[in-house]
This record gives structure tokens, C-alpha cells and sequence, in this order.
């Protein structure tokens, strides 16, 4: 009976020897090897998938993690499917789109929450900038309408009314330009007010050249030029200033210095 046996055995023995180097020969061929690449590739693009995952906020960071878990085990399962010489090429296609479209979406979602962090920053930086420059604008005005008259008659942004900075990337964007908005109000204040406290320093710097032109024609001593400069210097110290009336009174100063200067010449020649 063994005897008998023995040639079945063999026939046996041999058909899974062939069948072990087909599937052998099936695992080398080129489309074999190009599941395989295709495999090794999704499996670095769940590791990448993990540690996009790992970016994510506490409140959805579990789900998304779970989503990457899930695409992992189903790459594990079409590798020991195509392991056991199945086939694979319709599974795989899906199972990469898949894995791109979250590494895809993963990618562009951190992207935004960058974007938003950076805007969130820029845009607290500007409300303290513009709550420091609000309280120097009010001081600046303060001093300018106790210094000349007429002063301009701006009013300084209340940077306040704009309320705290928004959380929501949506509203960043629209809190910001209402912050350019009131710095671009503030620099026409700043420079309204700016000027007519340097046209004030400027008729003070006038005054001082009108005199030194007097002296150095010899007619600062005559009775009415040094009256009309009393009253320049009086007009100049009041507090506020009428400095379109100083404007008009060094005009006439220097009308008689240079009234004067040419009656002197005339004189001596």
C-alpha cells in the first residue's frame, strides 16, 4: 500500500512546488513590482498622514488621527493580500486617492491655521500700537489747542469701539483693514496737528530773523519797529497763540524794517 502511495505523493509534492514558483514568478513580474512600489509609497504616506495628524487641534486631532489609523490597516491588508497572490490593483487605486486627499487637505488645513495664527499676532500688535498712539495723539492735541488758534478741529479715533480682536479666522481679515482704517485716521491727525504746532515754532524762528534783519539795518532801535515787535512778542506768548494774526503782524514788521532801511539809504546817498 505504501509503495502504491508513494507516486501520488510526489505528484503532489511537485504540483505545490510549481504552484510555489508561480506565485514566485507572479511576485517578480512588473506589475508585481509596481504594487509594490505603490505600497511602500501610501506606507510613508501614512507616516507623513501621522505626523500631519499630530498638527492638528486637541478637538478634532482624534478623529483625524483615527481616519490616518484606518488607512493604515487597509494598507497592511492589501499588502498580505497581495502577499497571498491576490489581486490588488483595483483596491489600491482608491485607497491612494484617498490617502492624497487627506494629505492634501491635512496639508492646506495647517496652512490656514498658520496663516491665521500669523494674522492674529500682526493684528494684536497693531491694536497696541494704536491704543500707544492714541493716548500721544490726544496729548499732541491737548497741547496744540492750548498753544495756537485756530487749531484744527480733528477727533482721534477711539480705538475702543473697534472691540477686543476676533478669534474666528473668518473676521480677522475684516478687523484688520478696520485697524489700517483708524492708523490711516490717526496720521491725518497727527499730521494736522503736528503742522500747527510747527507753523507756531516757525513764526518764533521768523520773528528772531526779522529782528536780527533790523539790527543789521540799524532800525530796530526806530520807536515803532520795537513797538511793532512788542506787539509780535505779545501776540506769540499768548496762550493759545493767534498765529494768523502773528503771521500778519511780522508782515507788517518787516514791511517797515525794509520801509525804513531804504528811507535810510536814500537818506545817505
Amino acid at each position: 500500500r505504501d509503495l502504491h502511495s508513494f507516486p501520488t505523493r510526489r505528484s503532489s509534492d511537485l504540483s505545490d512546488a510549481l504552484a510555489g514558483q508561480l506565485r514566485s514568478r507572479l511576485n517578480r513580474s512588473p506589475e508585481a513590482d509596481q504594487l509594490g512600489g505603490r505600497l511602500r509609497d501610501l506606507r510613508a504616506q501614512v507616516e507623513r498622514l501621522r505626523d500631519q495628524a499630530k498638527l492638528e487641534p486637541p478637538a478634532t486631532q482624534p478623529a483625524v488621527l483615527a481616519q490616518v489609523e484606518d488607512i493604515s490597516a487597509r494598507t497592511e491588508d492589501l499588502a498580505g493580500k497581495s502577499d497571498r497572490g491576490g489581486d490588488i490593483g483595483g483596491l489600491l487605486g482608491p485607497l491612494e486617492i484617498r490617502a492624497a486627499t487627506m494629505e492634501r487637505d491635512l496639508i492646506v488645513g495647517n496652512t490656514k491655521r498658520r496663516q491665521a495664527q500669523d494674522k492674529l499676532a500682526r493684528a494684536r500688535e497693531l491694536l497696541e500700537a494704536l491704543q500707544l498712539r492714541e493716548t500721544a495723539l490726544n496729548d499732541l492735541v491737548t497741547r496744540t489747542v492750548e498753544s495756537v488758534t485756530p487749531a484744527p478741529k480733528y477727533a482721534v479715533p477711539n480705538v475702543a469701539a473697534l472691540g477686543p480682536v476676533p478669534s474666528s479666522a473668518s473676521q480677522l481679515d475684516g478687523y484688520l483693514v478696520k485697524l489700517g482704517s483708524v492708523s490711516k485716521a490717526m496720521q491725518i491727525v497727527q499730521d494736522a496737528y503736528g503742522k500747527a504746532l510747527d507753523d507756531r515754532t516757525a513764526l518764533t524762528d521768523r520773528l528772531s530773523h526779522e529782528v536780527s534783519t533790523a539790527q543789521q539795518a540799524g532800525v530796530a532801535s526806530d520807536a515803532d519797529v520795537a513797538a511793532l515787535g512788542g506787539v509780535v512778542e505779545s501776540f506769540l506768548a499768548r496762550r493759545p497763540a493767534p498765529t494768523q494774526v502773528v503771521a500778519s503782524l511780522l508782515d507788517a514788521y518787516a514791511a517797515a524794517v525794509r520801509l525804513l532801511a531804504a528811507r535810510d539809504q536814500g537818506g545817505q546817498s
